[in-house]
């Protein structure tokens, strides 16, 4: 750690709530971290970069090593191969992680402070900040899912025109390619042909898709040509470009790394399933077994009930703590004084703030999805109000007219897809599922990063109002 990011390994606090997590990590060494990174940038413009290019390298290695499972009857090996896979494999995703996760997770906040210094030097009108910033922020590729939807809209535009054997052929290929993003940390969604093909079908029947596919294809060309253009007027010296430009890396770094990452857990699953049945245990129970525990638990064959008893209250709620490059994992009573780091909130507050992830102004009724099985009930024109957004939520983020978060920083994923959309959202917010209900109406003004609640839904009126 020290060596490649400058600073020493930085202990950091993650605390499982089912299928959320929050990360927290002491104050001191995230600016330490951050120094070091900022260090590190105006010593070599290209810091960032070497760091996307090692990513890219260790996550092909990951999927050259993955086609070990495909096509293979892992019933049919020996234990000792079947853990020397599993050892390999938890070898390829620490790599790629070492390399993706850091500076998006650590050292996004000290760039972004930097960021913001930089435009607040030049004196800009305070209307035209946050636009402004948006546009120099965001990184000029389209993410994985706005790749994907591009794809699925070209397919929509020439379904009728040619024969229905290649159009098979081409979802076939977005299944290899798209499917498994929505899988995330432990799944089981994937999309597969009959998902890929009703919603070709369903976007076929729009009669502005060209203008939307060229507008879509646009995007990132303009993007392109406002930044450079911003970047000339504002006479930005190269070692400040380079800090702009190192925010939008790790942008990319965050979507390689959830691409990735579901594709890895996706793959993984078959390899899970067979020691799952090898221990005689759910295969999900497998994922919360760390590295050093399972190979005490491989050697034995065995899952006594104390075991079990602990693995299934992880799955529930659990703190993981990584210190020193080694993993520790508390239940119960353990977890008190790291549960303190949770925000506590009023129910009654009627202004909440955070952070601006993409700039604007509406207002609407909540939706607040805090599970994953919630995400299909979200209607056309509601405001998303979630702990944070991940790969699954795709199809409810076409939806929603604006995104508000708990978690999440400048580069997240919520931040990168909204402002693909054009849709303003608010992150970092630490209480608005705790505050906000369904059905409330508020005002989501992503130019200041608040959220003002202007009428309770009927169900969540209180005396306090």
């Amino acid at each position: 750690m020290t060596k490649i990011y400058g600073a020493p390994p930085i202990e950091q606090i993650n605390i499982l709530r089912g299928d959320w997590a929050s990360a927290s990590v002491r104050f001191r060494h995230l600016n330490n971290f951050g120094r070091a990174i900022l260090k590190k940038i105006s010593k070599n413009f290209r810091f960032t970069s070497y760091l996307i290019s090692k990513t890219k390298k260790y996550a092909k290695k990951m999927v050259r090593d993955l086609k070990i499972l495909e096509g293979k009857k892992l019933s049919k090996f020996s234990d000792k191969k079947i853990f020397k896979i599993y050892s390999l494999l938890v070898e390829d995703y620490r790599l790629f992680c070492f390399f993706s996760f850091p500076i998006w997770l650590w050292g996004e906040k000290a760039i972004f402070r930097e960021v913001k210094k930089i435009l607040q030097q030049r004196k800009i009108n305070r209307r035209e900040y946050n636009k402004i910033l948006n546009i120099l922020i965001t990184p000029s590729k389209p993410s994985f899912i706005l790749q994907e939807e591009i794809e699925i809209l070209k397919l929509a535009q020439k379904i009728k025109n040619i024969p229905f054997s290649k159009i098979k052929i081409k979802i076939r290929n977005l299944v290899n390619k798209f499917g498994f993003m929505i899988y995330d940390y432990r799944g089981p969604k994937v999309k597969k042909e009959k998902d890929y093909l009703r919603e070709i079908k369903k976007i076929s029947k729009k009669v502005n898709l060209k203008e939307e596919i060229k507008e879509k294809n646009n995007f990132y060309k303009k993007l392109k040509i406002d930044q450079k253009n911003l970047m000339k007027n504002l006479k930005l010296t190269q070692k400040e470009k380079s800090i702009i430009f190192a925010l939008q890396d790790a942008a990319i770094l965050q979507d390689i790394r959830k691409y990735y990452n579901s594709y890895f857990n996706f793959k993984t699953e078959i390899l899970i399933k067979e020691m799952a049945k090898r221990l005689k245990i759910h295969f999900q129970l497998v994922r919360y077994i760390l590295p050093h525990e399972m190979k005490e638990i491989w050697q034995e064959k065995k899952v006594d009930k104390k075991i079990l008893k602990i693995l299934k209250a992880r799955t529930k709620l659990c703190v993981f703590d990584i210190k020193n490059g080694k993993s520790k994992i508390y239940l119960g009573k353990e977890m008190n004084p790291y549960l303190v780091l949770e925000e506590k909130s009023s129910q009654v507050e009627k202004v909440i703030k955070g952070v601006v992830a993409s700039a604007g102004k509406i207002s609407g009724r909540v939706k607040v999805i805090k599970t994953k099985e919630e995400i299909k009930n979200i209607k056309r024109g509601e405001i998303l109000v979630t702990p944070m957004t991940t790969p699954d939520f795709a199809p409810a983020l076409k939806k929603c007219i604006a995104i508000v978060t708990d978690e999440g920083g400048i580069t997240c994923h919520a931040a990168i897809v909204s402002r693909e959309l054009g849709i303003p959202c608010i992150i970092g917010t630490k209480i608005a599922t705790k505050v906000l209900k369904d059905g409330d109406f508020v005002e989501v003004d992503a130019n200041k990063g608040m959220v003002r609640v202007i009428k309770r839904g009927r169900k969540n009126k209180t005396k306090n109002f």
